[in-house]
């Protein structure tokens, strides 16, 4: 077979295959499309091309006109600025994560959902002889994980029953195993602001986690500290808890959050 030839397709999906080129055709266009004008350029067929329309209309991806054409609606707008706030995210919270590991002496993570896992999005190493390392990409469960249980703490009531699992498995003898404790849990999460891993995860490890909050107030998912347990001694875990808090708002305020659950949550005992 020559090389130049185009190899054929494993998966064929032809009436995506016409969807996607209308949705790029209109969006290059920039204006309203007929249905026969759209079935020429792209040589799809009339039937096709206005069952595609009828169906992403009914969807809300398109507008109909008087004219009897269709324009792209604002919902793609909305599906890009979700994408786009995830790599914004990361962009404008690595130089706080810097400061914190800095401060900190150990390393700082984010984490964002990512369907039935956590997703880690970032890591920040510290400048020290030893510290943990987490592989960005790794994808870990939410209820034994500090950022996993602050997503879940600060999202809908019925986000929990979506992502967990129907029985709770511990990764160690730490972990919570029924969905009484976690929701114990993700009470006195609400209340003092911050989450922690004590070693549920994996013995010896500890976390403190903060949420990370959108422009809508919507949690986007968590960032903080990961060291060994006896670097996390009580009189120096105040100072970072302090800290973790002041970089989740520095963070959630460069992306556009403006209330008030920071300031709230400072003034708890």
């Amino acid at each position: 077979m020559n090389k130049t030839e185009e190899t054929p397709k494993k998966y064929a999906a032809p009436a995506i295959d016409a969807m996607l080129d209308i949705l790029e055709y209109m969006a290059a266009e920039n204006r309203p499309c007929g249905v026969t004008e759209m079935s020429r350029s792209l040589g799809i067929s009339t039937n096709l091309a206005f069952r595609i329309m009828k169906r992403l209309v009914e969807r809300g991806y398109a507008e109909s006109t008087p004219a009897c054409s269709y324009k792209l609606s604002t919902r793609f707008f909305s599906l890009g600025m979700k994408l786009y706030s995830q790599f914004e995210l990361r962009r404008r919270a690595r130089p706080h994560m810097e400061a914190l590991a800095a401060f900190a002496g150990t390393t700082v993570q984010l984490q964002v959902p990512d369907s039935d896992a956590m997703l880690v999005r970032e890591v920040i190493t510290p400048d020290a002889p030893f510290f943990i390392q987490v592989v960005p990409g790794t994808k870990l469960n939410y209820h034994c994980n500090a950022f996993g249980k602050l997503v879940l703490a600060f999202s809908p009531d019925d986000f929990a029953e979506k992502v967990l699992p129907a029985r709770l498995e511990p990764m160690t003898s730490n972990s919570i195993r029924t969905r009484k404790q976690l929701e114990e849990e993700l009470d006195l999460i609400r209340r003092r602001g911050v989450a922690y891993d004590n070693e549920e995860y994996t013995l010896g490890i500890f976390c403190i986690g903060a949420p990370l909050f959108d422009v809508n107030g919507i949690i986007l998912g968590g960032l903080g500290v990961t060291g060994l347990t006896s670097t996390f001694s009580s009189e120096r875990r105040s100072s970072v808890i302090q800290k973790v808090l002041e970089c989740a708002a520095s963070v959630s305020a460069d992306i556009g959050y403006t209330g008030g659950f920071f300031d709230s949550v400072n003034k708890l005992e």
